[in-house]
């Protein structure tokens, strides 16, 4: 006869310390892997980045006559004038340097990319120049909605005499 503590006379389940043990070490565990695999997506996500190098075509600015750039820890891309390269880095935050080969300084910035874009431009004359901005999302693919489809004739067509 049971005393309504549980199965044979015994305590509920979840009255049992050794059960309240093992259930929060598995849902410590589940929540662990959860995380790593959020910060797996995170760090493992790639980007790919267009290194413009184009003068502006209202005239605002010049393009660089040469410029040697490296991003995160790439190989160094030679750069001429009116060349755009695309380089793909992985994760969120990388540097970009800038050696501009004209005497100038060079220059280390550091971007961050948001997680959902895929392709973002750098123009480099814009850098050089300090105009605003001088990194934005880029869109490779035309975006151009599908046509709708003609509407299906609802009788038959009459046969032609």
């Amino acid at each position: 006869m049971s005393n309504g503590n549980g199965k044979n006379g015994r305590a509920p389940r979840m009255a049992d310390p050794v059960f309240r043990r093992r259930l929060a070490i598995r849902a410590a565990l589940v929540a662990a892997l959860v995380a790593l695999g959020a910060f797996s997506m995170v760090i493992g996500k790639g980007h790919t980045i267009v290194l413009d190098d184009m003068a502006a075509k209202d005239g605002s600015y010049e393009a660089i006559r040469a410029c040697a750039v490296k991003v995160g820890r790439g190989k160094d891309i030679e750069m001429t004038r009116g060349v755009r390269e695309l380089v793909t880095v992985t994760g969120q935050r990388f540097k970009l340097a800038v050696d501009w080969l004209d005497g100038s300084a060079p220059l280390v910035k550091s971007i961050d990319i948001p997680f959902g874009q895929e392709y973002v431009i750098v123009y480099l004359p814009r850098l050089k120049a300090g105009i605003e901005p001088w990194i934005e999302p880029f869109f490779p693919f035309d975006q151009v909605p599908d046509e709708p489809a003609a509407p299906a004739p609802l009788e038959p067509a009459a046969p032609k005499p």
